[in-house]
């Protein structure tokens, strides 16, 4: 399968399941923040994938600006880590701010799990 394929083709699942449970957008980048793969628009995809790894590998008052900036445009984020052919990959789901985590954990660990 050519390369470009591939990522059609997890742009299409993310797609789908996002649309299954509720998330509006979401990205999967590196550990480097580079924008691998997304679906909606309603937040800027590359700034998401940027902040994933800070999310999840940063706390104080860096992470609570990238949280407080995402819930100042109404969304709440989840990010989700795991490895792939040896890389660190950062999922990160937006929903609604009331969402419940639920929703975005069950897209994370659909995705993840169709990616392994």
């Amino acid at each position: 399968m050519v390369l470009s394929t591939v990522w059609q083709r997890v742009q299409e699942k993310m797609n789908e399941v996002a649309g299954l449970c509720g998330v509006r957008v979401a990205t999967l980048a590196n550990e480097d923040g580079l924008l691998l793969a997304s679906c909606g628009q309603e937040l800027d995809p590359e700034w998401l994938a940027a902040v994933s790894p800070l999310v999840q590998k940063v706390s104080g008052d860096d992470r609570d600006g990238v949280l407080q900036g995402a819930r100042d445009k109404g969304f709440s984020l989840q990010v989700t880590s795991f490895s792939m052919g040896g890389q660190r990959l950062y999922l990160c789901a937006a929903g609604p701010q009331q969402s419940p985590s639920l929703e975005m954990t069950d897209f994370a660990r659909q995705i993840a799990q169709w990616l392994r």
